[in-house]
């Protein structure tokens, strides 16, 4: 993160400095740090008159730090990032099959999710409140390679078509939304527009109502990240392609994540000992083998 910074900050220092006391030393870390607390200061007070003192293209450079610090701490750029997102793939997973996880070598508390009490299933909705950073460990650790796009920390100002955006992926108060959807044939029409009310068996959906309804159903997956549909075709291996809108086939949802476990090598990756290059590379998201 630093090293981007050293990039497009030493601009604005000087600037900042030239304004400032002379017996006041301003460093490249103080620039920073109002950069930060314009975001901080705009979320809860709505306003930050630290905003103002930095440029369109120092805010971009801005934006790609961050891009860099959230990639190589919590993404496929750190060898424990899976690791980090892990428990809540598996209990992901664990609801979507209606199976208790009796026991885990993982961050999830089994003692809690052996429970009925504690760890309904069965149930139309589940909320799980998390930081931000979890967020893009759980997408690392699903495999989700849309997002394996290694931040350029050499180029300012920034490329405007990266992938991996931290303002995009996990802004403040990101959502990540996974749907399960029920279709009465293997392969729905996709909607091309979006629709904002719904009702029962329309587009083919279950009609709950029907109670000699005998038809067949299928079920399907459907993420969303802040309301944008996430590409499950990129998930690893494939067993998602072929469909425009998003949705996977449960099973092959559930077959995508046959390995996510393995590959996160909880136990190394969090109490291993090991060395990891820290040259920029991309690691996966996993301890090295």
């Amino acid at each position: 993160m630093w090293e981007y910074a050293a990039l497009y900050l030493p601009h604005a220092t000087q600037r900042l400095s030239n304004h400032a006391p002379t017996d006041l030393d301003i460093s490249v870390k103080d620039t920073y740090a109002m950069q930060l607390l314009c975001a901080y200061e705009t979320q809860f007070l709505g306003v930050s008159e630290f905003c103002s003192l930095f440029t369109e293209d120092e805010w971009d450079g801005f934006e790609n730090s961050l891009d860099v610090r959230f990639f190589y701490n919590h993404a496929f750029g750190n060898p424990t990032a899976r690791a980090q997102g892990i428990g809540y793939v598996e209990e992901l997973l664990a609801r979507l099959q209606s199976r208790f996880i009796k026991e885990s070598d993982s961050s999830v508390n089994s003692t809690i999710t052996r429970d009925d009490d504690m760890f309904p299933l069965g149930m139309k909705f589940y909320a799980d409140f998390t930081h931000d950073k979890m967020v893009l460990a759980v997408l690392t650790a699903l495999s989700l390679d849309y997002f394996k796009h290694i931040p350029d920390r050499k180029t300012y100002p920034p490329q405007k078509d990266r992938l991996f955006r931290v303002s995009h992926i996990v802004p403040f108060t990101a959502r990540l939304v996974t749907e399960v959807i029920e279709c009465d044939t293997t392969h729905p029409k996709p909607e091309k527009h979006e629709r904002v009310r719904y009702y029962a068996s329309q587009y083919g959906y279950r009609n709950q109502a029907a109670a000699n309804d005998k038809k067949q159903r299928y079920r399907f997956v459907r993420m969303r990240l802040n309301g944008a549909i996430l590409p499950l075709s990129s998930i690893r291996g494939g067993p998602c392609q072929g469909r425009p809108d998003g949705m996977c086939r449960l099973e092959k949802f559930i077959e995508s994540q046959e390995t996510a476990t393995v590959r996160a090598n909880y136990q190394k990756a969090c109490f291993g000992n090991y060395d990891v290059v820290n040259d920029g590379r991309d690691v996966d998201g996993t301890v090295p083998k």
